[in-house]
């Protein structure tokens, strides 16, 4: 179905419409699935906004352009962040259990992603490929510990109770 979504999409020249058929395919599918809908579905939201919005953010501030035309990020990009955060809600639990190093290590990794992009030519830096890869590294970092503190808050607050009801 998100095959036939983008090929359509595309073919009409309405990305957006096989972007935004695949995306809500693939999220509702998760949560129908899920046995804690209300909780996966706080996090995937939290997620996907954070992530567009660091997205957008690093492209306002220059630290990188996207090899196509237009102020704001490429349609591709909009569609990895949903489909990331289903997979990074699990990820997200395994992780609360380990050292704060190893948590911040994860992240760190993450800003590696970059250096793939460019390599592909879906990006380009404006500055030193070396510098732009440890300014990605550690703002990737700093948003993983955020996106650790923000699913365990959502944990706390939205899972349901476990505890009895006192007679």
């Amino acid at each position: 179905m998100s095959f036939a979504a983008c090929f359509f999409g595309a073919m009409n020249k309405a990305l957006w419409m096989g972007l935004s058929v695949s995306v809500t395919a693939c999220v509702v599918a998760v949560l129908l699935t899920s046995y804690r809908r209300r909780v996966d579905f706080f996090k995937i939201t939290f997620i996907i906004i954070m992530g567009c919005t660091f997205e957008v953010i690093n492209g306002r501030l220059g630290l990188y352009n996207y090899d196509i035309q237009g102020r704001w990020p490429p349609v591709w990009l909009f569609s990895f962040w949903p489909t990331f955060s289903i997979l990074f809600i699990d990820v997200l639990k395994f992780l609360y259990t380990k050292p704060f190093v190893l948590r911040y290590f994860v992240g760190f990794l993450g800003g590696m992603v970059y250096w793939n992009g460019e390599w592909l030519g879906l990006l380009s830096f404006k500055h030193d490929k070396v510098v732009m890869m440890f300014v990605f590294a550690l703002t990737w970092a700093i948003e993983f510990i955020i996106l650790l503190y923000s699913a365990r808050v959502i944990d706390h607050n939205f899972a349901p109770s476990t505890a009895r009801p006192q007679p």
